[in-house]
């Protein structure tokens, strides 16, 4: 693995990626090569490789949130939200503390306009448990802007920005946010920052 990761870094890929199927060969219930390798494959755009990977992961290690929640992450890259949303229900099946599914999967149903409550269930809970992260602030606005609960997105929104002000989705959520609020001026603002 440190072989490959190595190889990687050096820009040496294709040694790297066969070093790190080597690795995976000599001990398949090792995670850290399946992770190096599937990074490479989906920046690769090898996303059908990338999942089969770690479909592998989970057949030696189903004990295992992580690989379901990379697997949905790379459905939703291909649009493929029904394969996404059942790794990341399965993700949280395993660990119901693993925040990057519930993250995902409530803004899976806020984009969506489904599950609201569920969505605002699971945002509410990755809020509470990394706290003031941006990522999962923006979540929980989204599913608040979905919810028509303005204010509350707003707020989420605002210290969204307060954190990353460079971050143009932030401003473009809180401006969608305002102009629902009837707050135009502001909106207009908020999306030309």
């Amino acid at each position: 693995n440190l072989k490959g990761n190595l190889l990687l870094t050096t820009n040496q890929t294709q040694n790297g990626k066969t070093v790190l199927n080597q690795s995976i060969e000599l001990n398949p219930g090792y995670i850290t090569p399946y992770l190096s390798l599937g990074r490479v494959l989906a920046r690769e755009n090898q996303l059908d490789q990338a999942i089969e990977l770690y479909k592998k992961l989970i057949e030696n290690r189903p004990d295992q949130a992580s690989p379901h929640g990379l697997i949905g992450n790379l459905y939703e890259r291909q649009k493929k939200f029904d394969q996404a949303e059942i790794h990341y229900k399965n993700a949280l099946d395993i660990n119901p503390d693993y925040i990057p599914a519930a993250n995902n999967l409530a803004f899976l149903y806020a984009e969506q306009g489904r599950e609201l409550n569920a969505a605002l269930d699971l945002a509410r809970r990755a809020k509470e448990k990394v706290g003031d992260l941006p990522a999962v602030m923006d979540t929980l606005g989204w599913v608040y802007y979905k919810k028509e609960l303005y204010d509350s997105a707003i707020s989420e929104f605002e210290a969204c920005i307060k954190q990353e002000p460079e971050n143009a989705v932030f401003y473009y959520h809180l401006g969608l946010a305002l102009n629902k609020k009837g707050e135009t001026g502001k909106a207009r603002d908020a999306t030309s920052s």
